[in-house]
Formats: structure tokens, sequence, C-alpha cells
């Protein structure tokens, strides 16, 4: 990764909780163990992260719809990013996008990990098709300036950090990388602003006070 991208906060947008809105309900026949399983897979009963992985992968080994099972292979992937085991949770992506090709959500968690395992142009590849899918997709939108910024395009990276707040103008993490863009470039009235707008609804957020600050200082925090 280049030094400018380093400087970028890459955020994982594999997103457990509410991923599937209704957790359905497991034959009469189920066992109590396998709906607890359902109930963890799926978000409804919170848990930590290992417990989750254990959950997907009983609920993969059962005979259910190929959506769940779908949304089971993304929610056990989306925990072992959480666990920072990239190297199982993409191949589970990869199950699910076998299963569901327009998963958007699976193709935005992939697209991400793709960046973060240095593979930019893959990583391209999923975050333009999700959001080909999904135009509003924050996640998918902040990833890709991510990624435009690493190959070298900057107007890209800005121009996706923009739609993003157009969608929702106090979107933190598009305000702090935008920031960061247009200080680089020398627009550092709008860097300030950024930064500002960020520290006015989130005073600790620690990325946006140490860019304003190194701004001030008239120099790009490292």
């Amino acid at each position: 990764m280049s030094d400018r991208g380093r400087r970028f906060g890459v955020m994982l947008v594999a997103v457990v909780a509410g991923l599937v809105p209704a957790v359905p309900a497991m034959a009469a026949k189920a066992s109590p163990a396998l709906q607890a399983a359902a109930d963890t897979c799926f978000g409804k009963t919170k848990s930590d992260w290992q417990k989750l992985v254990s959950a997907c992968t009983t609920m993969i080994a059962t005979n259910i719809r190929p959506d769940l099972k779908a949304a089971a292979h993304f929610n056990r992937g989306a925990a072992y990013v959480k666990l920072e085991q990239g190297d199982k949770a993409g191949p589970d992506f990869d199950a699910a996008l076998a299963i569901m090709p327009a998963f958007a959500r699976a193709l935005e968690a992939r697209g991400a990990l793709l960046f973060t395992q240095g593979k930019p142009d893959a990583a391209l590849k999923d975050l333009d098709r999700a959001i080909t899918l999904d135009p509003t997709s924050a996640g998918a939108l902040n990833s890709r300036a991510l990624v435009r910024l690493q190959k070298g395009d900057s107007a890209g990276a800005l121009a996706d950090f923009d739609r993003v707040l157009a969608l929702d103008g106090a979107d933190a993490v598009a305000l702090v990388n935008r920031g960061v863009l247009l200080a680089a470039t020398g627009e550092t009235a709008r860097a300030r602003a950024d930064f500002e707008a960020v520290l006015a609804a989130d005073p600790g957020n620690e990325q946006a006070r140490t860019q304003l600050d190194a701004l001030s200082a008239g120099k790009e925090a490292k």
C-alpha cells in the first residue's frame, strides 16, 4: 500500500447483526440447540464472534433454504473478519456469492477484504458490482474510494467520498478520509471543515482530532 493509502483507515464493511431481518423458526422437530444456533447465527441472540462462528457452522451443515445458507456463510465470514482471520473469511464470502451472485453485501465485504490483502484490482471489481447493485451503500463507496486512492485515482476517490456525503452528510469515515485527501491536495480550508464537522458531532473522534491538529501545525499527519 502507498504511504498515502496507509493514512486512510480501512473500514471493513461486513456486518453481522441485522443481516437477516427475521430469524425463521426451525421445523417442529428441530432441537432447542439447533434453534439456538439459528438465533445466534442470524443475529437474534447477541454473542461473541467465536460463538457466532460455531453457530453459523452448525447452520451451514443443515438443510436450510439457499438464501439462509448464503446468509450463514456471510455472517460467519464477517465474524472471521472481526477475529482477524481473513484467510477464513474469504472462502465464506465466496460461498455466499456462489449461492447468490447478486448478494451486494457479500460483494462489498469481499471487496473490502481483498483490498486489505493487497489485491486492489480484484477488490475494485467486487466493489464496482456491489455499487451497481446498491448505489446507496456507504460502506461500498467508502471502500472503493480507498481502492481508487491506492491505485492513484484521487479524483475517483474524491467522487466516491462526495457520493457518500450526499447520502449522509455526517458520515464520519467519509468526512475524515475526504479531509485527508483534500489536505494532501492543498485544499486546506475544505479539509479543516470536514475534520471540524466530525468533531462537532463526536468530540472524541481521535482520527479527526489528529488530522485537524496536524493541519493547524502546518503539516499533514502521518
